[in-house]
């Protein structure tokens, strides 16, 4: 799909998006992070590492979908997507973490045994904590729940850090706020 709609309309259902459209924003969403991020670049399942951080990862441009990018960005200026993913724009970092994390829960890493698979499987959360933290640096939602929150950094495992395995894991499990149910939210992208 090179161009997601006609020169003469915003979405795939006109001026207004349609369930085409409200079916296509969030794995385009997801899509986008993950090439953004780098984490569609990692081969955890290789016996060596492969350093991502030296080239840039693909976009969805470069994959061929130029219109791609600018769809999800008129989308995320309509208060449907505010509303679902409460806030705007097109990086999420949660995504990512989410991913990476499920990546590794999975064993990313290599198989076999021993030593070996171990410096895999920490390679592999080297890798993958490098590409929270990318994401993390372009997710400004992210940096301002951070500085609402009193902190410098990410908080997380960062780009070569030793013990990222144990701090993405760490991290997944540590104890979330409670949500506020009077107010109703799904993910479902209301048109």
């Amino acid at each position: 799909m090179s161009s997601v709609t006609a020169a003469s309309s915003p979405f795939l259902g006109g001026e207004t998006p349609n369930a085409a459209d409200a079916t296509l924003a969030p794995a385009l969403l997801v899509a986008h992070n993950v090439l953004l991020s780098g984490l569609a670049s990692i081969d955890v399942s290789s016996d060596t590492s492969s350093d991502t951080s030296s080239s840039s990862p693909p976009s969805l441009a470069s994959l061929g979908g130029p219109s791609l990018l600018p769809y999800l960005e008129r989308w995320s200026t309509r208060r449907s997507w505010t509303d679902a993913y409460r806030r705007g724009g097109v990086v999420n970092a949660a995504v990512v973490r989410h991913l990476a994390a499920s990546i590794l829960e999975r064993g990313g890493g290599g198989g076999g045994g021993g030593g070996r698979a171990n410096a895999n499987r920490a390679a592999a959360a080297a890798e993958l904590a490098a590409c929270v933290e990318r994401a993390r640096g372009k997710d400004t939602a992210y940096a301002d729940a951070v500085r609402a929150r009193g902190g410098g950094g990410g908080g997380g495992a960062g780009e070569g850090s030793d013990d990222a395995p144990r701090k993405l894991k760490r991290e997944k499990s540590a104890k979330r706020p409670k949500r506020d149910k009077s107010k109703k939210t799904n993910a479902v992208i209301c048109i």
